[in-house]
């Protein structure tokens, strides 16, 4: 019987160095992220406790710490307790985003949207438990109903900037049970506008509750800061357009503001209604002769889109200005966009969409003409005659079908 070879010490002793080395080497590229990963953690935690670090500086180390999720759990849990509050606010916000998420995190945000000291710390905690009563509705019914019911309570705060925070979240926690309808009436306009956008989303069956309170926001705001419009006036449209009509005279009333910005905002506005603000038109007609040519050059724009069938005037300013050559290109161009609805649209009198054709199909022959502003009239061109084709044929295969 053939015997193995006995091995000497030197030989055994390489063997065992070698499998060490492959096993450490393999092994510890599986392992190695999550020590490094640990080490970052830990790394991250202590800045994050470091109170001689500026809080900036802590909250940067919180948010970095954050994404490493259900790893990061005990020093979230931990940061919520620290003795800086723009620590403990971060964490409000980190520990909505932990799944499954622990009963510590809520009893913490529970406790702090009640007790912390600053509006906007409660705040934070607001939204955190509208973010983990919407994780929790199939497993934990009643956290939630306890949720939202601190969340009611944190509405009667007696700050707007919680209380706004407090409606919000209920959206995100789709508190269908809770009627925003109170805070319509609330004193602060954003917590109106929240409240408004909780009917939106909870009670799709009842938002023209909620016409009234945008219509007012919308009348009341400055024009000069166009957001404070924007956000009614959108949520409006998106709850009923024809409820956007009543808003025309404010919005006519600002096309002759001081600050053209204004003005050229309320054009804007009165465009998104279209036909509803018809009787807005004399108005805009009125900035056609007006001497800021952006502001004319809009007003037309907005004409063509409103009143198709009596835009004659306002097709004849932007012909006036693709022809102008003390306009730069770029701005020449922008002309071709409202009227391609001018030589397509059906409302538009036929007078007025040959006399547009007649003119632009002149403009790439003039003498001096820009060559990209040429190509571009061309394409534009191109495009509007496939259009003229195809609703030719259309409208030839439609007797037929009928006979």
């Amino acid at each position: 019987m053939a015997r193995m070879p006995q091995l000497g010490r030197a030989v055994s002793t390489t063997i065992g160095l070698a499998i060490l080395i492959l096993g450490t080497t393999y092994g510890g590229m599986e392992l190695w992220p999550r020590v490094e990963a640990y080490r970052t953690m830990q790394e991250l935690d202590r800045r994050w406790h470091d109170a001689s670090l500026p809080p900036s500086a802590r909250n940067q180390a919180a948010q970095l710490l954050a994404e490493y999720g259900p790893d990061a759990e005990p020093y979230l849990l931990a940061a919520a307790h620290d003795g800086e509050g723009r620590v403990r606010e971060a964490a409000y916000g980190y520990l909505a985003g932990l799944v499954p998420v622990p009963e510590e995190a809520v009893a913490i945000c529970l406790a702090a949207v009640k007790d912390e000291e600053t509006p906007r710390s409660r705040a934070v905690a607001a939204r955190s438990l509208g973010t983990i009563a919407f994780m929790i509705r199939h497993t934990r019914s009643e956290r939630r109903g306890a949720i939202i019911t601190a969340l009611t309570t944190a509405g009667r705060d007696d700050s707007p900037v919680v209380r706004r925070a407090a409606v919000r979240a209920m959206v995100e926690a789709s508190a269908v049970s809770v009627d925003p309808s109170p805070w319509l009436e609330d004193s602060d306009p954003l917590v109106r506008y929240a409240a408004a956008e909780a009917i939106y989303w909870l009670d799709p069956q009842n938002r023209g509750r909620m016409i009234p309170t945008l219509r007012a926001l919308i009348v009341a705001a400055d024009p000069a800061r166009p957001g404070d419009v924007w956000r009614p006036f959108g949520l409006l449209l998106r709850a009923d357009r024809l409820a956007g009509q009543p808003l025309v005279p404010t919005f006519v009333g600002w096309l002759r503001h001081e600050d053209p910005r204004v003005s050229h905002q309320a054009i804007g506005w009165l465009q998104l209604l279209g036909p509803l603000a018809r009787d807005a038109v004399p108005a805009l007609e009125s900035l056609l002769d007006g001497k800021n040519p952006s502001l004319r050059a809009h007003a037309a724009m907005a004409i063509i889109a409103i009143h198709p069938a009596g835009c004659d005037r306002a097709a004849a300013c932007l012909l006036t200005l693709l022809r102008n050559t003390n306009f730069p290109p770029q701005r020449r161009i922008e002309a071709l966009i409202p009227l391609g609805r001018v030589v397509t649209d059906a409302a538009v009198p036929p007078k007025v969409r040959d006399a547009a054709l007649q003119i632009i199909r002149a403009v790439p022959e003039e003498p001096g003409i820009h060559p990209e502003f040429s190509r571009r009239v061309r394409m534009f061109l191109e495009y509007q005659e496939r259009i003229r084709a195809s609703m030719t044929a259309t409208s030839a295969v439609r007797p037929a079908e009928l006979q």
